[in-house]
């Protein structure tokens, strides 16, 4: 029998499509499923939304291939992706696409394996219903094991969408699919310890065992102990972790075995386990002892948790205050009433260290999904959260996507970051926002935590829509560091500069150096300088795609555009006069690691020193490697950009030196001037964590009266939101208005121009609601060859507080363009809540 569905195709457009889907059990829910539906001369993976209870007036066409064998959108994350459609302006089949995992199967060889067999009569049904899974079936038979690609399967069958239909049988249990991979790799193995079979039969003389060997051997004892507890909490020991964790050795471990306390064994190991291997956590955080301020946080959380009732928080802990040991114990009590968890970090640079922590506590029961991934490792994640084999997950932004059900708690880590906010395409949601629908949708407990909150979450807060937690003493009885300002023109001026560096934070530079003390420089720009510059003409080399100079970057004698990626060798003599003279103009994180190698080295110096940008971490693993040399000493001075600025908890760390402050504050933006305030609070706060060394930061300013700059060295965020929210409220920004930002592009700038003043003026005017600016020139007019022009509307949240007239208003002005003509080579992106004008 056939029943009718309308289902999200992911083009363009509010519309949803009437299918027909033959069914074999009318009981059998299709809600929430993948389905390949024939769409004009393609065909599209869709998205089953709901049933059709009434025949329509028009011909209706069949879903060619049910994709999955039970729903992977549960009703809830369905309700999430219908109001990010809704309120970021996108189609439903849109958000749903970005939603899953892209590109789940390897293209290279695999090998396909039947698990069971399928029965004659269902092939048959199959291929009368003109099934490329009864085709694929077919082939899969007659492989028998043998190694093929993707490529040729999808040859064979005459289907691009071949990836699918492998992934639709795996989920069925007819099939799996096996990477073919080199034989010299073998299957992984790591060394394990446990207790010995005759002292756990012995339970009672754990003790005497212990304090024989504290008295002859403390190491021992502390290996031992861990050994014990560990093995008690059903936990499996990798000897690697215990001797890092216990600061032992592997004398002491032999040492052990060679008594009949602990026993090794080999075992195989998943690989992302092993990874771990190096882990960047100091300690099993659960078995902290809370401060006074932590406790009432955690009491007021955990009744939260308790009531199962959507309850939302910000909670607002100076950097080095413990909110990731406020995090641990609201999820064990979140995991305790059965309930699961979604924690979100904001870049990928956070998360070696945060995932090891958290693995501290809560072993493997844990699915992590980041860029840093490869697309098969994500979607291993995505299958192993769908399947309910973890109960923890933790990504950024996408992970909120993440289809983990029963969910009782949601983190968002460091709430104040924008990249939160998805910018570059459809859907250009803020997952920070979702996250406060999605514990709504989920009756959860969500905590939005920051050492500096944006704006719009403290003024929610003490408007009431969020409950405001606060710790305002930093853990384990650290000192907040001492912050002092440099000001570089008076600087310059008394030859108190050499290269990059004033003299007083060299000075104390060298004297870290010198006491093996971990060093963090800032600086927000990565390659070698800013540009290069004609000493006679004053030319300077530009994109020849976008609208901005190239960047030098020396190791590799280049200019890049970091907009682009276009990349010309750097030229021998001015292209326009022909002079030879061309010189550096600024310092990228490339240009202050060769400065201070050579300084250094005059004094004799030359310690360990990193450069973490988005140049040196592109190979994969490469933070978690950078990481683990920084903490154990081999590396001294970490010099990078925003990687280094936050989540990084190492308590070597006594100095921080911000080689410009100045960089993020001359952007003409309305969020500039609250940007440096969190940026330079974020990145001063790794200085003079754990309470073993004093910490100092050093920044380095030419407007050192600036306000976002004066408030960092007080740590008085209260005083800057408040100057702050008065400016905002003058000028009509957020929190009091929405900022919407169209993006018009196109090749022709007159035609782009002349479209984009087409498209405004059809939004129609009213005052109560809205305010619309432009078209103007973008600040950056041409990117990737495209000319582009932006208007602006700011949207009245008090008389709009749901934005529904501004939706109706865009509405309209996109009908009426629609109609139009003559629109190819053009595009309009529409960027509600947008966080940038440039």
């Amino acid at each position: 029998m056939k029943r009718l569905y309308n289902i999200a195709i992911p083009i363009p457009g509010e519309r949803l499509y009437t299918y027909a889907i033959e069914v074999d059990n009318d009981a059998e829910e299709y809600i929430g499923r993948r389905v390949y539906v024939p769409f004009g001369r393609k065909t599209y993976t869709g998205f089953v939304i709901e049933a059709m209870e009434t025949e329509p007036d028009f011909k209706v066409k069949n879903v060619e291939e049910v994709l999955d064998s039970k729903p992977i959108f549960s009703a809830n994350l369905l309700k999430l992706c219908q109001w990010v459609a809704q309120y970021y302006r996108s189609s439903l089949g849109e958000v749903l696409k970005s939603a899953i995992p892209q590109g789940i199967m390897p293209e290279s060889m695999i090998k396909i394996n039947l698990l069971r067999e399928v029965s004659q009569e269902t092939l048959l049904q199959l291929h009368r219903k003109g099934s490329k899974k009864a085709d694929l079936l077919d082939i899969i038979k007659t492989l028998n094991g043998k190694e093929t690609t993707p490529k040729r399967l999808a040859n064979r069958i005459g289907s691009s969408s071949v990836h699918n239909l492998l992934e639709s049988l795996i989920n069925e249990g007819i099939i799996e699919c096996q990477a073919v991979k080199s034989q010299e790799k073998g299957e992984k193995t790591a060394f394990f310890l446990k207790p010995h079979s005759l002292r756990v039969k012995l339970n009672s003389d754990f003790a005497n065992a212990y304090l024989s060997l504290n008295i002859r051997s403390k190491k021992q004892a502390e290996l031992f102990k861990y050994v014990w507890e560990k093995h008690s909490e059903g936990k499996p020991v990798l000897q690697a972790d215990a001797l890092r964790y216990t600061e032992t050795n592997y004398q002491n471990a032999q040492a052990l075995i060679k008594k009949e306390l602990v026993e090794r064994y080999e075992e195989a190991i998943d690989r992302a386990i092993l990874d771990n291997t190096n882990s960047l956590a100091k300690r099993d955080e659960s078995k902290l002892k809370l401060t006074d301020e932590q406790d009432k946080v955690v009491n007021e959380i955990c009744k939260a948790i308790d009531s199962q009732s959507f309850s939302p928080y910000l909670l607002h802990g100076i950097t080095g205050s413990g909110k990731t040991l406020i995090y641990i114990q609201a999820i064990e009590r979140t995991l305790r009433s059965g309930r699961n968890v979604l924690i979100l970090v904001p870049e990928i640079s956070l998360t070696p260290q945060l995932i090891d922590r958290f693995k501290m506590v809560f072993g493997n029961n844990i699915a992590v999904s980041h860029s840093g991934l490869s697309k098969g490792e994500r979607y291993d994640a995505w299958r192993k959260i769908l399947n309910k084999e973890v109960r923890i997950v933790l990504g950024v932004r996408s992970a909120i996507f993440s289809p983990i059900d029963n969910l009782g708690l949601i983190i968002v880590d460091e709430e104040h970051e924008h990249t939160y906010k998805q910018d570059s395409k459809n859907p250009r949601y803020n997952a920070r926002d979702m996250a406060a629908v999605r514990s709504k949708l989920e009756n959860a407990t969500l905590i939005l935590g920051s050492a500096t909150p944006s704006i719009e979450s403290y003024y929610n807060a003490k408007q009431g829509k969020y409950k405001l937690l606060e710790i305002k003493r930093r853990a384990d009885g650290a000192e907040l560091p001492e912050i002092e300002i440099v000001d570089m023109l008076n600087a310059r001026k008394n030859n108190k500069v050499t290269g990059v560096f004033s003299d007083f934070l060299f000075e104390q530079i060298i004297s870290r150096v010198k006491k093996k003390e971990g060093i963090i420089l800032f600086q927000n720009r990565r390659g070698y300088s800013n540009m290069l510059e004609c000493f006679d003409c004053g030319h300077v080399p530009y994109c020849q795609n976008c609208d901005l100079p190239l960047t030098f970057h020396k190791s590799k004698n280049q200019l890049r555009c970091h907009y682009c990626g276009h990349t010309i060798y750097v030229p021998k003599a001015c292209d326009v006069c022909g002079s030879t003279k061309i010189e550096e103009v600024g310092s990228g994180t490339q240009k202050i690691e060769e400065e201070l190698h050579i300084l250094l080295k005059d004094y004799g110096l030359e310690p360990g020193i990193q450069r973490m940008d988005l140049d040196t971490t592109q190979k994969k693993g490469i933070h978690r490697t950078m990481l683990t040399d920084f903490a154990s000493g081999k590396t001294d001075i970490l010099i990078g950009t925003q990687m280094v600025a936050k989540g990084l908890d190492f308590d070597r760390v006594s100095l921080v030196g911000i080689i410009n402050a100045d960089s993020q504050l001359l952007i003409p933006d309305f969020r500039s001037s609250e940007k440096t305030y969190q940026l330079l609070t974020q990145v001063a706060g790794r200085a003079g964590r754990g309470g073993k060394l004093k910490g100092k930061v050093i920044i380095q300013s030419a407007h050192p009266n600036y306000p976002a700059i004066n408030h960092t060295t007080n740590g008085q965020y209260v005083d800057f939101y408040k100057e702050e929210l008065q400016k905002r409220m003058d000028a009509d920004y957020p929190p009091f208005f929405r900022f919407v930002t169209i993006e018009f592009s196109g090749a022709d700038a007159d035609k782009t121009k002349l479209l984009a003043l087409k498209f405004t003026s059809f939004i129609p005017v009213n005052p109560q609601y809205i305010e619309v600016m432009g078209p103007n020139e973008a600040q950056l007019f041409k990117i990737r060859n495209k000319f582009r022009f932006i208007t602006v509307i700011k949207n009245n949240k008090q008389t709009d507080q749901a934005g529904k007239y501004l939706n109706y208003y865009l509405s309209l002005a996109q009908k009426e363009f629609d109609k139009l003509t003559n629109k190819s080579d053009f595009a309009i992106k529409i960027d509600i809540d947008s966080y940038s004008s440039i």
